[in-house]
């Protein structure tokens, strides 16, 4: 019986919590990074209002294979993860926060496997 009580105080959270934090994308900085469903191709569809929430990663914050960077309309450059804009949320206070995941159904933390959008609906804040 010891060893059950044991083996059943380990946080089982914790160790899944830890497997998907490794999925997700992050800046130099630790910061999350994120996608937006309304985004066609590398076109973002993100700007007034939603970019001062969901500002663009800015090339050189982050890189790696899959890391590229394309044109906004406004003329400045964002970075892209596999060909599609990511972005900031102003809701992240520290690196390893991901509070932009999920928000809407149309927020998603870079590389990590969507939420479902029924704990963040698309009346949150920052849903746009």
């Amino acid at each position: 019986m010891k060893k059950l009580s044991l083996f059943l105080a380990v946080p089982l959270g914790l160790i899944a919590a830890t497997a998907s934090a490794a999925d997700v994308l992050t800046a130099s900085t630790g910061m999350t990074v994120y996608t937006f469903d309304r985004d066609t191709g590398d076109k973002s569809s993100c700007y007034e209002a939603c970019a001062a929430q969901w500002p663009a990663v800015p090339p050189g914050a982050i890189s790696g294979a899959d890391i590229g960077s394309a044109a906004r309309s406004d003329g400045s450059q964002q970075a892209t993860f596999k060909g599609k804009p990511i972005y900031f949320f102003s809701g992240d206070k520290k690196p390893g926060d991901a509070n932009g995941d999920g928000v809407g159904g149309v927020w998603h933390a870079a590389g990590a496997s969507p939420k479902a959008p029924a704990k963040k609906p698309a009346t949150a804040p920052g849903a746009y």
